[in-house]
């Protein structure tokens, strides 16, 4: 696992975030679902849309706006349902 991290931190030191970026999204099982983001400050809730360039979730509220999450610990609210 070491190696594999090393290995994927090596691309990233050499090239920037974007050169991982989609290799990523394709293991994030959190996007388009319904999920509750936790952090220091609030609770928010939504569908998680995508992952900007910056590393922000790109998150969905309930009133249609677009917040861009950077910190917080998300929990899939209904695990067996897509968008």
């Amino acid at each position: 696992m070491l190696k594999r991290f090393e290995n994927v931190y090596n691309l990233y030191a050499e090239r920037g975030f974007t050169s991982i970026l989609e290799k990523w999204k394709k293991y994030a099982s959190f996007l388009n679902r319904r999920i509750e983001v936790t952090s220091l400050n609030e609770k928010l809730s939504g569908l998680a849309l995508d992952v900007d360039n910056d590393g922000a979730l790109l998150l969905r509220l309930e009133d249609e706006t677009i917040k861009h999450v950077f910190v917080g610990d998300i929990k899939i609210k209904n695990k067996n349902k897509r968008f």
